[in-house]
């Protein structure tokens, strides 16, 4: 007696119920990426709110701590034009930030006594926040000149 391995075959038959079928593993399928879809948009809203605090903390702990300085925490490209010495009157520190989705974003965070800050691009808090004694700013707010605290 030999056995013979039976494979199964694909029906190739448009009836009713093979349409069916079909028609229920898509909408398998469809509710299943909405469902990845909908966890990714949540992760995302967690990110932006984590990263807001991150920034409003960063600058309000900063200044709590170290009140003779200003403090500035910043995402987007800009530049710096504080008064002073490095290490001295003003100093810089990278920080990457972990997000759900995506990995990691970088910050700059600077503390001085004084000078110019300029932010290119977005503004918000999800990509900075500063504390400390402004005297103006200018191009709706993404330049801002600081005196040194009292």
């Amino acid at each position: 007696m030999s056995t013979m391995d039976h494979q199964p075959t694909l029906s190739s038959s448009n009836s009713a119920p093979d349409r069916r079928q079909a028609a229920e593993a898509a909408q398998i399928i469809v509710e299943g990426v909405i469902q990845i879809v909908e966890g990714i948009i949540a992760g995302i809203g967690q990110d932006d709110a984590a990263r807001e605090q991150f920034t409003k903390d960063v600058v309000a702990n900063g200044r709590s701590q170290f009140p003779d300085f200003n403090w500035v925490v910043v995402h987007p490209d800009h530049e710096t034009d504080f008064d002073g010495v490095r290490d001295q009157d003003w100093g810089h520190q990278h920080q990457e930030f972990d997000i759900k989705i995506g990995g990691t974003i970088g910050y700059e965070i600077y503390w001085f006594r004084s000078g110019t800050f300029k932010r290119f691009g977005d503004g918000g808090f999800i990509n900075w926040a500063w504390a400390g004694v402004s005297t103006s700013t200018t191009d709706g707010g993404a330049t801002v000149t600081f005196v040194a605290p009292a």
